[in-house]
């Protein structure tokens, strides 16, 4: 060991000493000369996220509309159509209505009648004098003018007498040959909303939630719908449950119905940030939703 290290002492002596010159040789910069520092390659700026617009409903009272078999929601000027390919800006479409629900009360030759289109039938003088006591009052026929409701009383056409409904602070709307009689009386959950369908003569015939809207899908089915879009399809004529849907919503979301044809019935829901646009298919058996958007609030 002592040979090598006298061996190798000289060449580590002369690498150590010209390592010190380079080092003391080097330049070195003075104090606040500006020292270049290498080029950095270039920053490239994130990819794009890919966006598309997408329609929204503004506003905060949407109305629904039917054009050419397509709902349509307005609302503050601008009106949304929901087409089976796309959703397009439309003007305002007309309303349309759909079949009646009531005869109608008027004036025929000076005495009050009942009439559904040609047909007329005249008013007893008890009913005739009740009409005249309070010109205000809504006034409409049942199909059958079997029944006239005036304000919120119900009379008998053939006895000229009141008809008996349950209930002392009620409702009474004409559906078809029917009265849909809805009661204000306290109550602590959704039987709140049930509405009673009762006959000409005062028998109740079953419940039904109409708080939403009712719509005749022709001359002898109507749809009722519930504060909470519950569906019933009834027959005008005895009120029987022909069909049923009810989407289970947790809250009262029923905004607007329509009637696009006999068969389909567009409804307009609340999404809590938007709007939720359904077409319904009644069929004989069950009621489907042929087609269903959520367009957001803007």
């Amino acid at each position: 060991m002592t040979i090598l290290a006298s061996r190798w002492f000289p060449w580590a002596s002369i690498v150590a000493l010209t390592a010190i010159v380079v080092v003391l040789a080097w330049p070195r910069a003075r104090p606040g000369t500006p020292v270049a520092l290498p080029a950095l390659p270039p920053v490239r700026p994130p990819p794009a996220m890919p966006t598309r617009a997408v329609p929204c409903v503004p506003g905060n009272a949407p109305i629904l509309r039917v054009l050419d078999g397509d709902p349509v929601v307005c609302s503050d000027g601008t009106c949304l159509r929901f087409g089976a390919d796309a959703t397009t800006l439309v003007a305002t479409p007309p309303e349309v209505l759909g079949p009646p629900l009531r005869a109608i009360v008027r004036e025929v030759d000076g005495r009050w009648s009942a009439c559904r289109d040609t047909t007329c039938r005249p008013l007893g003088p008890h009913l005739a004098a009740a009409l005249a006591r309070d010109p205000d009052a809504d006034r409409a026929a049942t199909f059958d003018l079997a029944t006239v409701v005036a304000g919120r009383v119900a009379w008998s056409v053939a006895a000229d007498r009141v008809v008996p409904v349950r209930g002392r602070e009620k409702a009474i709307t004409v559906v078809g040959n029917l009265l849909l009689v809805r009661r204000f009386e306290s109550c602590t959950d959704r039987s709140c909303l049930q509405s009673q369908l009762v006959d000409g003569t005062g028998r109740e015939l079953g419940e039904v939630e109409a708080g939403g809207d009712v719509i005749a899908l022709d001359d002898h089915r109507i749809v009722a719908i519930s504060e909470f879009s519950a569906l019933q399809v009834r027959d005008l004529a005895r009120g029987t449950l022909l069909v049923a849907f009810d989407p289970d919503a947790r809250v009262a979301d029923f905004i607007a119905a329509a009637r696009i044809d006999a068969d389909h019935v567009a409804l307009l829901r609340d999404a809590y940030d938007g709007v939720r646009v359904s077409v319904i298919e009644v069929l004989d058996r069950q009621l489907v939703i042929d087609a269903e958007r959520f367009v957001p609030g803007c």
